[in-house]
């Protein structure tokens, strides 16, 4: 099985990258190369692909799924004593381990370790 080829970044200036401009595009295209370009010696923007962009807007929706799903737990356990919730949580955790066995899994817990 090949390898997935590198992936180069390279950084140039801004009067560079306007000359080189549709080399830079093509080579980010075919190659996945990203170009970071600067301005008076100063990173000001990035030529990356665009499954960089994808990737990172995927994290972020993701992200924000999580922020929410801990908020709603935030607020549904509110007024729960800490040491019940507790209990709680390591009830849930011999669960999933029970069931993880049963299916033929193995996993080590928290506790374990």
């Amino acid at each position: 099985m090949a390898l997935p080829k590198q992936r180069t970044t390279e950084t140039m200036s801004e009067a560079d990258s306007r000359e080189q401009y549709s080399e830079i595009l093509d080579r980010v295209r075919k190659d996945e190369d990203r170009v970071i370009i600067e301005k008076d010696g100063v990173p000001v923007a990035a030529i990356v692909p665009l499954s960089v962009v994808r990737d990172a807007e995927t994290t972020e929706r993701r992200r924000q799924e999580l922020r929410e799903a801990f908020e709603a737990t935030r607020k549904a356990m509110r007024g729960i004593p800490p040491d019940e919730i507790e209990r709680e949580i390591e009830k849930a955790i011999v669960e999933v381990e029970e069931a993880r066995r049963q299916r033929g899994h193995t996993t080590t817990s928290a506790s374990d370790q």
